[in-house]
C-alpha cells in the first residue's frame, strides 16, 4: 500500500493565480499583486526581474525582491556530471536584490552573506569588480520600471530615487 502526501496550503490561492500571463502583464502596470504573480509565471528572466521591481515600486515592500532572490538565484551551485559549478551570475543577482530589500529597511535582507561565494569563484579582483558594476548597471536599467511612479510611489519614498 502506497501513501502519498496530501498538499495543505496555509492560505487559499490568490484570485489572480488562474489568470493567463498576458492578462497579468496588463494588470501588473498598476497592481503589485498581479506583478508578483506574473513574475512567478513568466519564463523570461528579464521579465521576472522587471515585474519584481515593478511590484516593489508599487507596493513599497521588499518581499517580492527577496522572494525572487531566493526562488531564482538562491542556488549558488549547479550540479553537473563533473561536480558542482559556481553560478556567479546567480550570486550577483541575489546580492543586488537583497541590497534593494535592505535599502527598503528589511531586516531579513543580508546581501553580505553571499560575498564569501564571490571569493570562491576564482575571479580576479578586477573581474569581480567589473562583474558587480555590470550587474548593478543592468539592474539600474531594469529599474526604469520605477520611473512611472516618480517620487510618490511607496518604494521611492522609502528607497529614494
Amino acid at each position: 500500500v502506497a501513501e502519498y502526501c496530501k498538499s495543505v496550503m496555509q492560505f487559499s490561492p490568490h484570485s489572480y493565480t488562474d489568470f493567463p500571463l498576458d492578462q497579468l502583464m496588463a494588470l501588473a502596470e498598476t497592481d503589485a499583486e498581479a506583478a508578483v504573480i506574473a513574475s512567478r509565471k513568466t519564463d523570461n528572466l528579464d521579465e521576472k526581474i522587471s515585474l519584481t521591481l515593478r511590484a516593489v515600486a508599487l507596493s513599497g515592500k521588499s518581499g517580492p525582491a527577496l522572494e525572487l532572490a531566493k526562488r531564482n538565484f538562491g542556488s549558488a551551485y549547479l550540479s553537473t556530471p563533473n561536480g558542482q559549478t559556481l553560478q556567479v551570475e546567480n550570486i550577483f543577482n541575489s546580492i543586488v536584490l537583497e541590497r534593494i530589500a535592505q535599502r527598503l529597511g528589511d531586516h531579513r535582507a543580508n546581501p553580505a552573506a553571499s560575498f564569501y561565494l564571490i571569493e570562491e569563484s576564482g575571479l580576479t579582483e578586477a573581474q569581480k569588480k567589473s562583474s558587480l558594476r555590470t550587474l548593478i548597471r543592468l539592474k539600474r536599467l531594469r529599474s526604469k520600471q520605477w520611473q512611472p511612479f516618480n517620487r510618490k510611489s511607496p518604494a521611492a519614498l522609502k528607497y529614494g530615487s
